[in-house]
C-alpha cells in the first residue's frame, strides 16, 4: 500500500512539473509575441501604403457588355488591330 500511495505522489509530483513547465514556455512565447509587435505593425503600415501592384503584362478579360431594351440593334465588340 506505501508503494502504491508514493507511485501516486510521484506522478503527481510529474504532472505539477509538466503544468508549470507548459505555463513557462507559454509566457515566454507571449513575451516574444509582444517583443516583435513593433516590426509586425511597421511592415504592415508599409504594406498598406505601397498596396498591391499590378503585374506586368498581367491579362484581364474583356469587360462584358450589357443590352439596352432602348436600343433596336446588338453592339458587336470590333476588332483593333
Amino acid at each position: 500500500m506505501a508503494m502504491r500511495i508514493s507511485e501516486e505522489e510521484g506522478r503527481l509530483k510529474k504532472d505539477e512539473e509538466e503544468q508549470k513547465e507548459m505555463w513557462k514556455k507559454k509566457r515566454e512565447h507571449e513575451e516574444q509575441w509582444e517583443g516583435t509587435r513593433e516590426q509586425r505593425v511597421s511592415s504592415w503600415r508599409d504594406f498598406m501604403k505601397s498596396g498591391k501592384k499590378a503585374k506586368k503584362g498581367e491579362i484581364r478579360p474583356p469587360k462584358l457588355k450589357t443590352e439596352d431594351p432602348n436600343k433596336s440593334y446588338v453592339q458587336r465588340p470590333v476588332k483593333r488591330g
